[in-house]
């Protein structure tokens, strides 16, 4: 399966993220690096949210 991710390369991008977004689709998603803390403030739709390292994936 293909998915699409979306790679925030500005610093207004990350600030940004998927604020003004109405959705995304079951095959897209957003890779946050680095990131120390997310919000859903203002979000239009939920998110999962998973923590990558470098020996497994955690999904929260």
């Amino acid at each position: 399966m293909k998915i699409d991710i979306l790679v925030p390369r500005h610093f207004w991008q990350l600030a940004v993220g998927l604020l003004g977004k109405r959705a995304l689709s079951d095959r897209q998603g957003l890779l946050i690096v680095p990131c120390r803390s997310i919000h859903t403030y203002f979000m239009r739709f939920v998110i999962d949210v998973y923590l990558l390292t470098s020996l497994e994936i955690l999904f929260l």
